[in-house]
C-alpha cells in the first residue's frame, strides 16, 4: 500500500490514510466487511493497517485468531470469528 511511498518520501508515516488522497492513493481504500475505510493508527514511528474482519466490530487492531491450540488452522476466514483482518504493522 501506500504508507511505504509516503514513508520513503516524507521520512515518516502519514498520520491518516487522508493524507495519501490524493497522490501516493486515489481513494482510502474501504473496508471488505464495513461500509467505512479501513481503519489506520500512527503510533510513533509506526502504524497499524487494519480491517474490522468478519464481526464488523474494531477491536483496535487485535488480529483473529489464525491457528488453535494444537497448530491447526482455524478461523481465518470464518464469520464467527472475532478480532481484526490485520494487513500491516510497520517497524520504526
Amino acid at each position: 500500500m501506500g504508507q511505504q511511498a509516503w514513508r520513503a518520501e516524507h521520512g515518516q508515516c502519514p498520520d491518516s490514510l487522508d493524507s495519501l488522497v490524493p497522490g501516493t492513493l486515489d481513494t482510502v481504500p474501504l473496508d471488505p466487511f464495513s461500509s467505512a475505510a479501513l481503519q489506520y493508527r500512527r503510533d510513533g514511528e509506526r502504524y497499524v493497517l487494519y480491517s474490522v474482519g468478519p464481526d464488523g466490530k474494531d477491536d483496535g487492531g487485535r488480529a483473529v485468531q489464525t491457528v488453535d491450540d494444537k497448530g491447526e488452522a482455524s478461523c481465518f476466514v470464518n464469520w464467527g470469528c472475532d478480532g481484526d483482518y490485520v494487513w500491516g504493522v510497520s517497524r520504526p
